[in-house]
């Protein structure tokens, strides 16, 4: 069994569901604000047929799209499926003007498929891939606290040998093995752990241009409304009233309301 894949819930309306009966890896049908399929705590893609892409490069829907994808996930990926012949009328260059784009300027992975057999094949891989770099990193975290454990009951660990006391490995192991629980926990069933994820970060550029892109939204605005909200998700969720609140003048926030929630 694969790691848990959460697919929104009108994605099974369409030709996606029919090949999701006999899959290796654990499936929640949910309501996501952003994307059409979420694999672990990472990875959010958005799918798309070749008609519905040109569709959203006509009316501008695309890139907002993209946009608010790129500000909810750290690994965002555009999914396409099937050939270029849906591409109707639209010359071949601007699409891959737009695909040139949503990968450069915003760091968003584009991967093709043949259909909904294939797509599905990937999201099973992509899921794979999560589990084992997720076991990885608890394997690597656990032989690194069985090595200071082992160091402290032996006496090998100089730095603390004055405070050796009969017993004290005993009560290493137990702490080790709380630890272990905890961390195991956290990487497998962040939901349950109880544990606050606590993030120090850095105004980015990524998150600046994107905010640049919204009418009067120049380098100063942007900073400011990374330092008010602290991420990019929060500002494009943020209320009108709030923005304003956050030093955009009502009409700049009006607009930017409006493009979020499009």
């Amino acid at each position: 069994m694969l790691g848990v894949v959460r697919i929104d819930h009108r994605e099974m309306q369409t030709s996606l569901s029919r090949h999701l009966k006999s899959v290796d890896f654990e499936l929640e049908i949910v309501h996501l604000e952003n994307g059409d399929i979420e694999i672990g705590a990472k990875i959010l893609i958005e799918r798309k047929c070749y008609s519905d892409l040109c569709s959203s490069i006509v009316d501008g829907r695309l890139f907002r799209q993209m946009h608010r994808l790129r500000a909810a996930s750290p690994c965002p990926i555009l999914l396409i499926e099937g050939d270029e012949g849906g591409m109707n009328a639209m010359h071949r260059n601007a699409v891959l003007g737009a695909l040139s784009s949503i990968a450069i300027d915003l760091g968003i992975g584009v991967l093709q498929t043949s259909g909904p057999t294939e797509s599905v094949a990937l999201i099973e891989i992509i899921a794979n891939r999560e589990q084992n770099r997720s076991r990885r990193q608890y394997e690597l975290l656990k032989n690194r606290l069985e090595k200071m454990e082992e160091g402290y009951c032996t006496g090998n660990s100089s730095r603390h040998s004055a405070f050796q006391k009969p017993g004290c490995g005993s009560y290493l192991k137990q702490k080790e093995e709380d630890c272990l629980r905890a961390v195991e926990d956290f990487i497998f069933n962040p939901q349950s752990s109880g544990i606050i994820e606590i993030e120090i970060r850095k105004i980015s550029q990524v998150e600046l241009s994107i905010l640049q892109s919204y009418p009067n939204i120049g380098p100063k605005r942007a900073r400011k409304l990374l330092s008010s909200f602290g991420s990019l998700s929060k500002v494009t969720k943020a209320s009108q009233s709030s923005l304003v609140d956050a030093g955009l003048p009502p009409a700049v926030a009006c607009k930017m309301t409006m493009l979020n929630h499009q």
